[in-house]
């Protein structure tokens, strides 16, 4: 019989795995009681992950005979994949006891204290081991692993690289070292240990899943999505890569996409609210608030204490784009229903983490109604809860001051070609004297251009990345700004998060969203004495700085443009042309009727609109502007077309073909109101009750051109029924603009006065 042993032997030791069980079964078909057969083929178990079988055959062997170090050992680890980590340590002491200086039971004998939770003990065991065998790369990594479970992440470090020197093909190493090296925010050397780790394993979709959030948290979002589908082709049951894959397809914006990896994953774990919570978040930005509140409402009841879900269920009630007259006075009270009812639920739950104080209301601004209170409420309790957390953070680490100019921050998530960017930030960037105001840029968006490069080069420091809130807070802090500016509040949720709290001694918003913040932490709004309406302070919890003439150094864009293909476009060339470039939250339905009697005026006209690159927003606007204009018995489809997103030179083709560009009422816009005057087009608009229904009239009135400004819908219909039919007037007004609009750009005056209220307000 031990012939046959030792021959099973040979086998095993050779990995040929069925040839040895059947010959162990043979010797037990003859000898039930031979001990080396039973362990023997409880080894083959634990090979093959059996782990209950490996430890029946070799308690049974150790029945048959007195058990030794090495079957002691092996049974320890048979009980430790089980996790019973009792039996195991049992069995791992015994082993030792027999033999005092076995390395590999040392090792074990501290995974099953560390599974018990005794760590210290698991460190002394691991360290005993490595006395005993210096280049154990096994106890190395171990001891890593227990080093990153105390938080010990240098040790930690310095335990997997000896792993690594001596077993360079340790992909587990790699992984841990990569999580090690993330815990200390050093990413790009994560990205590199994650590659080494798929190197060693190709297979590896533990590290593969982790790469992807390492190439998301650097910016590089198109990487981080062919890494998760990668690791989604290894595991595709895997709810927690569907999560990430959708948040990373959220934010380049293919919001279909990720909608269907958000309900991928759900189908994957319907239990887990933050899968719903995300849901909700996608279908929210796709504007179908309805279906997103039902989301919020899932995540809730599976975590009551879900305050980030809680948060966004009150923004959700506001839309973007309505679907009929009336709408926007029901969502605006069941907005202040939700804001009364989040304040109470405040008063009794603890809130620590600042994410879950989410998106700024800000479609709220899109109500021609005065926000103050509502925003106002709704600031207090925000600022309230991001203060609470600020304070339980390490003070900032103070930078040298290098001079005496006003030390001014800016915090954007647009420095690049955005309508921000070239309506405000840009101007201040060029015409600041730095002799006066240094200035420092802290970009908290992804997108690089041109213009981001030029920033660059305008400032003494810019920051820029895809970095956590406290990261951010810790950057600007040790910079010690005397003044922080914010060019537009609640566009985006990281500026939203930081103008939340007080990090410098004063803060200030501009008009890039034009609406009152409602903090408590901005001092000052910047706006302009050309744009803003009497009594305008009453609009603003921020005390107001009106700034000369804009409020602004616009920079024309001096487009070189391009013919534009009408036909192709689906666009008639021989009836007027009006130009409706608005987004579409900015069409408000009371104004409907206002195209619905131009057309009746006109009888032959073609309004042009330009597709959203959400397109479900412009697909809502659609059915609501057919609804009225079947009202009327009007064919929609003859006188609407949607074209699809115009890049720059195309754009102001079409806008010097067009007969007049009819500006949104109620909310105006800026920067198509100036691109329209460097294209000489004549432009509609109506004067607004606040600031941000303005823009275009202040531009207008500037120009010394009051009368292409309607003050009702009235006036509105027939200055664009005059501009369509009077080639002559149209002539007239093409040539005024052209002679006046150098007025506007590049205006030093508001830049300066700026300059001088920075000097005013700087604490030094």
């Amino acid at each position: 019989m031990q012939e046959q042993v030792q021959l099973a032997l040979e086998h095993h030791q050779a990995g040929r795995l069925t040839e040895a069980e059947e010959l162990y079964r043979r010797v037990l078909q003859g000898e039930p009681n031979n001990a080396d057969a039973l362990h023997f083929l409880g080894l083959i178990a634990h090979q093959r992950g059996d782990y209950r079988s490996a430890v029946e055959l070799i308690e049974k062997a150790h029945r048959c005979a007195r058990p030794h170090s090495v079957s002691l050992n092996n049974l320890g680890r048979a009980y430790l994949a089980l996790d019973r980590f009792r039996e195991a340590k049992k069995c791992f002491s015994k082993a030792l006891a027999l033999k005092p200086d076995f390395a590999e039971a040392h090792n074990n004998l501290g995974a099953a204290l560390r599974g018990l939770g005794q760590l210290q003990e698991a460190e002394r065991s691991y360290q005993r081991a490595l006395a005993l065998k210096p280049d154990y790369a096994n106890t190395h990594y171990n001891l890593g692993n227990l080093f990153m479970e105390l938080g010990k992440l240098a040790d930690a470090e310095q335990s997997y690289h000896r792993a690594l020197a001596l077993q360079p093909d340790y992909a587990e190493a790699h992984f841990n070292l990569g999580i090690v090296l993330e815990g200390l925010k050093r990413k790009q050397e994560a990205e590199q240990m994650y590659r080494r780790a798929l190197g060693d394993r190709p297979d590896y979709f533990e590290a593969c899943h982790n790469l992807g959030n390492v190439l998301k948290d650097l910016g590089r979002l198109d990487e981080a999505e062919q890494c998760y589908r990668k690791a989604l082709a290894l595991r595709p049951d895997s709810a927690e890569t569907q999560l990430n894959l959708g948040n990373v397809l959220s934010y380049l914006g293919r919001l279909e996409e990720a909608e269907q990896s958000y309900r991928r994953a759900a189908t994957l774990r319907p239990d887990q609210a933050e899968i719903h919570f995300g849901l909700g978040n996608i279908l929210s930005k796709l504007d179908r608030q309805d279906e997103a509140r039902r989301c919020y409402e899932s995540a809730i009841a599976l975590r009551p204490d879900f305050a980030a879900a809680r948060w966004a269920s009150m923004v959700a009630t506001i839309p973007a784009v309505y679907a009929a007259e009336g709408e926007a006075a029901a969502c605006r009270a069941a907005f202040l229903r939700e804001l009364d009812g989040l304040v109470a639920w405040c008063r009794s739950h603890s809130i620590d983490d600042p994410n879950a104080l989410g998106q700024h209301p800000f479609h709220l601004a899109y109500q021609e109604e005065n926000n103050r209170e509502p925003l106002s409420r709704y600031g207090e309790l925000r600022g309230a809860l991001m203060q609470r957390w600020l304070d339980a953070q390490p003070p900032p680490r103070p930078q040298s001051v290098a001079n005496d100019a006003v030390r001014l921050g800016i915090v954007s998530a647009h420095v690049h070609d955005h309508s921000v960017w070239n309506a405000l930030s840009r101007g201040w960037l060029r015409h600041l004297d730095r002799a006066r105001v240094d200035v420092r840029v802290f970009y908290v968006g992804l997108k690089e251009d041109a213009e981001t490069r030029a920033a660059k080069s305008m400032v003494s420091h810019f920051e820029q990345g895809l970095r956590d809130l406290r990261e951010w807070v810790d950057i600007i802090r040790a910079h010690q700004v005397d003044v922080l500016l914010y060019p537009e509040i609640g566009m985006d949720m990281v500026t939203v998060q930081l103008a939340s709290l007080r990090l410098a001694p004063v803060q200030l918003a501009s008009w890039g969203h034009p609406e009152t913040t409602g903090l408590p932490t901005i001092d000052y709004f910047l706006s302009a004495q050309g744009l803003e309406p009497p009594d305008c302070e009453s609009n603003y919890t921020e005390r107001l700085v009106r700034l000369p003439n804009l409020g602004c150094s616009y920079q024309p864009n001096r487009v070189a443009d391009v013919e534009p293909n009408l036909g192709g476009l689906g666009i008639p060339v021989d009836v007027p042309l009006l130009l409706c470039p608005g987004t579409p939250f900015k069409y408000a339905p009371q104004h409907d009727r206002v195209l619905t009697a131009i057309a009746k005026e006109l009888e032959e006209c073609q309004f042009i609109f330009f597709t959203h690159h959400v397109p479900s927003l412009s697909d809502k606007l659609r059915t609501r502007l057919s609804k009225a204009f079947e009202r009327e018995s009007l064919d929609f489809k003859r006188h609407v077309v949607f074209v699809p997103w115009q890049r720059p030179p195309e754009f102001y083709g079409l806008m010097k073909r067009a007969d007049a560009l009819l500006d949104t009422i109620g909310f105006s816009g800026f920067n198509t109101a100036m691109q329209a005057v460097e294209c000489a087009l004549p432009i509609v608009t109506k004067e607004g009750r606040f600031m941000r229904g303005r823009f275009a009239s202040g531009i207008l009135k500037r120009m010394g051109l009051s009368e292409l400004v309607a003050t009702s819908d009235e006036e509105y219909v027939g200055l664009a029924v005059k501009l369509a039919r009077d080639g002559g007037y149209r002539a007239q007004l093409r040539a005024r603009l052209e002679a006046s609009r150098e007025t506007l750009f590049d205006d030093a005056a508001p830049t300066k006065a700026l300059e001088d209220f920075l000097v005013s307000v700087a604490p030094r």
